[in-house]
């Protein structure tokens, strides 16, 4: 998808999980498992198999206010150093969409309000020309005008200036309301711009988000690989890990709608 001038495209400045990278976070993911971490919390029998309402006691030395949900695990450093820049890149990147959002906004929110005006003054015109364009009466067709009496104008010839003007009349608010119509048909289309720009906007920040996500995942999968299979007890730590992200803030879901509401 193209992005309007001034936005970048979901890859533009997109983070890169290199090979070389990848190998430096198993490395040290190895490197903290030969320091026993992180600490796994022994569990009983019966959570180990599964069973559901085994209660689990906490290791000594484990801070139960800093824990994680996952009461099986607790975070690494560089974890919470990882899962601490993600969600500041994630911030920094919602906080660029507002600022590139506000004055879309802005746009969309003028062109609607002055769209909305122009279609009533058209109502307007319009109930105007209908009521212009009833045919004249006798009266109305003969009716004599300032020094039209003194002048002594036919009757025929009053006649046909009174058609005349009646004609101009109607010709006149018609323009007017072309003119308007035109108007509001501009308007319409502003509007209707502002608001693609507006969803192109939330698609490309959407997609830098997942990008980002995608990126600080690859990071964590390889020192989670390097932390695994180094540490003594691997299988339980990959089990406890699995609950300890904190996923993917309200605005960022796997589709872009939560942007319109955050």
């Amino acid at each position: 998808m193209a992005a309007d001038k001034g936005e970048t495209g979901p890859s533009a400045g997109a983070p890169r999980h290199t090979d070389r990278a990848a190998k430096h976070d198993e490395k040290r993911g190895r490197a903290d498992a030969r320091k026993g971490l992180p600490l796994v919390l022994r569990q009983p029998a019966a959570v180990r198999a599964g069973v559901p309402g085994t209660p689990v006691e906490p290791a000594e030395g484990i801070d139960r206010s800093t824990r994680p949900t996952n009461p099986a695990v607790e975070v690494t450093p560089f974890l919470k150093r990882l899962f601490g820049e993600r969600e500041q890149a994630l911030a920094e990147l919602l906080a660029e969409h507002r600022s590139k959002e506000a004055p879309l906004f802005e746009e969309l929110h003028v062109a609607t309000e002055e769209h909305k005006y122009l279609l009533g003054k058209c109502e307007v015109i319009k109930a105007r020309l209908a009521d212009l364009s009833k045919p004249l009466t006798e009266d109305e067709t003969t009716r004599r005008r300032g020094g039209e009496e003194k002048a002594g104008h036919s009757a025929e010839f009053v006649r046909g200036r009174r058609v005349d003007e009646w004609q101009r009349g109607i010709s006149a608010v018609q323009e007017q309301l072309e003119a308007l119509s035109d108007q509001a048909h501009r308007a319409s289309v502003a509007a209707g711009r502002a608001k693609d720009r507006l969803d192109a906007l939330r698609k490309v920040t959407h997609a830098q988000g997942l990008a980002i996500i995608s990126y600080y995942e690859q990071r964590k999968g390889s020192y989670l690989t390097g932390l695994a299979h180094q540490h003594r007890r691997g299988p339980e730590l990959v089990r406890a890990l699995l609950l300890i992200d904190p996923g993917l803030p309200d605005w960022l879901s796997w589709t872009n709608e939560a942007l319109e509401g955050a």
